[in-house]
């Protein structure tokens, strides 16, 4: 999942701004001893953070670049991530976003561009499922953790 990341980095920088500068932000990213780290431990991080950034990234671009086709696929990751972790997904992203449309009035206006009402309904309905499932199987033991 560590090279998932490192190529949605890639793909969002030259999406965004130029092949190069993907091309030296997944460098930067692969040599990143964190990422080297995570990648090699059997823990959820690195998958949660490839899903949540792939998701992220396409929301960006549908945004930035008007290709609102691509804020689907990106609501569909998000969903990933916030099975895999839970409401953080929620939190990380609700963050970025509410800096982001405080931040400038030109990327407040794109992105409320954006199906987010509909895409937090497509989350909440993907997800969903998992979490009642999970708290049928074992209560309150999935509750407390």
């Amino acid at each position: 999942m560590a090279v998932v990341l490192v190529a949605a980095t890639a793909w969002l920088g030259t999406a965004l701004v130029s092949f190069e500068v993907g091309f030296v932000a997944a460098l930067l990213l692969a040599a990143s001893p964190p990422v080297f780290a995570l990648a090699r431990y059997a823990i959820l991080d690195m998958i949660f953070t490839a899903f949540l950034f792939g998701g992220v990234s396409l929301l960006a671009v549908a945004a930035l670049k008007d290709r609102p086709a691509l804020q689907w696929p990106g609501y569909l990751l998000i969903a990933v991530s916030v099975v895999i972790k839970g409401p953080l997904a929620f939190v990380l992203c609700g963050l970025t976003f509410g800096l982001a449309i405080v931040a400038s009035a030109d990327l407040r206006r794109r992105l409320l561009g954006l199906r987010i009402v509909w895409g937090l309904l497509l989350v909440v309905a993907l997800s969903l499922p998992w979490f009642i499932y999970m708290w049928w199987r074992f209560r309150d033991a999935f509750l407390n953790g």
